[in-house]
Formats: structure tokens, C-alpha cells, sequence
């Protein structure tokens, strides 16, 4: 079978105005994810046929699931992208005894799990210590990326919508709907703004109690220029 990311290079190379579609509501086998289910230490992804829980235990563990484990995908200057995510925040938000940090969006390639969007990536970043506990909007283009300090705060134990798009050379960020940060500062197509979709939960040294991360789908959308 032929890779999606191969279609997606070939649609580029092409100049080919069809979108390259990812869905994952879990509901099935992971082909769109490719098995890419990250744990690190006693963290734990486990999918039970309509939602994937993440799930931290431990200080210093991780959990994470992207799309792309061996093939990144790009966007060009002129292209347009929609990503969007649902997920469920754990019992309890993070606070200075159980420390844990959330990463939602599309991770550069030269990026750390640890910091996903430093270097060409975009996403949302949670931890009770940066912006008073509200949402962060990370934007890189392999460089020093964009910090746009949302006014939205975490809410423990509920579903939440986080939504980015990028289109005439704009990327914006929504939460439920309501457009929260943008940035012009866009991830174009070049070997250091490689991209995959990840999200995940990381717990810091300081974690007294364990933290579900649930996550309802993961949508992509990419068209040609």
C-alpha cells in the first residue's frame, strides 16, 4: 500500500489542490496513527475502542500519541492546514505537588517530545505554572518560536476542543470555537519545519498523584498549494 505520506509529497510536488485527510476517533485498528503509541518510564497509552487514555503514574514519565513516527509531514508557505483535537483533562489539574505538563498540536522534527513546538512546530502547551495555569499557543518557524498567552484556563475533568489552521501564511489557534492567539510565524515547507501531530502528557519530577489524559479523536487536513 502506498504511504500517506508519500501521497501527501506527491501532491505537493504536483501542486494538487485535494486535501490529505487524517481522522482517528479510536473506534478501530490505528491506521491513520501507525501504531504510534509513545511511553516513556511507567506512563501508559491504552485505546478501549472510542478514546485513547494517557496516563502518567510516576514523576518524570510521559505519554503520547502522534501521527508520523518515522514520516513527518510538511506545508508549504501557500498551503492551507486544519488541525483539531479533542481531549478530556485529568481529575485534577497540575499544581507544585503533582507537576505534569500537556502538549496538544503538530510537533516539529527537530523538536523534543519534552518541548514539542520549539523548533518548527505549533500546538497548545498546558502546566499550572506558566500563564496563571491558562493555555499557551507555541508557534515556531525553526527558530525561537511565538508565545501567545491565551486568557483561557484548563478545566479539570472536561472535554475541550483546541483547533489550529493555517491559511494565507496566518496560523490561528481556537479553543471551543473561540479564535484565542494567532501568529504569522508560520512552519513552512523546508527540511527543518517537518511536522507530525502529537499529543501527550508529561509529569515532572514532583507527582504526588496520577493523571489521565483522554483523548475523544485527532483530525488533519492538508492541501496543496
Amino acid at each position: 500500500a502506498i504511504s500517506q505520506s508519500l501521497v501527501l509529497e506527491a501532491l505537493q510536488l504536483h501542486n494538487i489542490k485535494s486535501p490529505w485527510t487524517v481522522f482517528e476517533d479510536f473506534g478501530g485498528p490505528l491506521s491513520t496513527l501507525q501504531g504510534a503509541l509513545r511511553a516513556v518510564g511507567t506512563g501508559t497509552v491504552s485505546i478501549n475502542g472510542s478514546e485513547a487514555e494517557l496516563v502518567v503514574s510516576d514523576p518524570s514519565t510521559k505519554a503520547h500519541l502522534c501521527y508520523g513516527e518515522s514520516g513527518y509531514f510538511a506545508i508549504s508557505a501557500a498551503g492551507l492546514c486544519v488541525f483539531e483535537a479533542r481531549v478530556k483533562m485529568p481529575t485534577a489539574l497540575s499544581d507544585a505537588g503533582s507537576n505534569y505538563h500537556v502538549n496538544i498540536g503538530l510537533q516539529g522534527s527537530a523538536s523534543t517530545d519534552d518541548a514539542p513546538f520549539a523548533l518548527g512546530g505549533m500546538g497548545f502547551y498546558y502546566n499550572h505554572s506558566v500563564n496563571s495555569g491558562n493555555w499557551v499557543c507555541y508557534t515556531s518557524n525553526s527558530s525561537t518560536p511565538d508565545t501567545d498567552n491565551s486568557s483561557v484556563a484548563a478545566v479539570a475533568d472536561t472535554y475541550t476542543t483546541f483547533k489550529i489552521t493555517v491559511a494565507s501564511g496566518t496560523v490561528s489557534y481556537y479553543i471551543d470555537g473561540v479564535l484565542v492567539a494567532s501568529s504569522t510565524n508560520v512552519p513552512v515547507d523546508d527540511p527543518d519545519n517537518l511536522m507530525r501531530m502529537l499529543t501527550g502528557i508529561r509529569a515532572d519530577a514532583a507527582l504526588a498523584t496520577g493523571s489521565t489524559l483522554i483523548v475523544d479523536y485527532l483530525y488533519l487536513e492538508i492541501f496543496g498549494e
